[in-house]
């Protein structure tokens, strides 16, 4: 199973906020099941941890790399503009059914999104 972690998810795990153990479940069973697919947005959302952080955060995992591509870019803004979401969660969207991922988010804003990527929480993976 491949899968796209919104950034909720990540901090989530590094705050510990509400949840943050069924997402640390879920990445435990993606350590032996599955991959994950890392974006150049859910880095750049990430921001405000360090690289060390994310290194020692992203290192137990088979992890793929993606960046948006310009007609990807173009669609999540056109979509974003049209359901008023934020184009960050559209490009999540997008990039979670371009590489053929299952999307995790707490976010209810992909609800919106849903005919692009379906989402789940981590707790309706586990």
């Amino acid at each position: 199973m491949r899968l796209y972690l919104d950034t909720n998810i990540w901090i989530d795990i590094i705050e510990k906020r509400p949840g943050w153990k069924a997402a640390a479940k879920l990445l435990l069973n993606i350590m032996v099941n599955g991959s994950i697919v890392v974006s150049d947005i859910l880095l750049w959302e990430l921001r405000k941890f360090s690289g060390s952080q994310l290194t020692a955060l992203f290192a137990p995992f088979r992890c793929e790399r993606v960046t948006i591509d310009v007609s990807e870019r173009q669609e999540a803004l056109r979509i974003s503009r049209e359901r008023g979401t934020s184009l960050a969660d559209s490009s999540h969207a997008i990039l979670a059914r371009n590489h053929d991922c299952v999307l995790v988010t707490r976010d209810k804003g992909f609800s919106a999104l849903s005919d692009i990527a379906k989402s789940y929480t981590p707790e309706e993976l586990l």
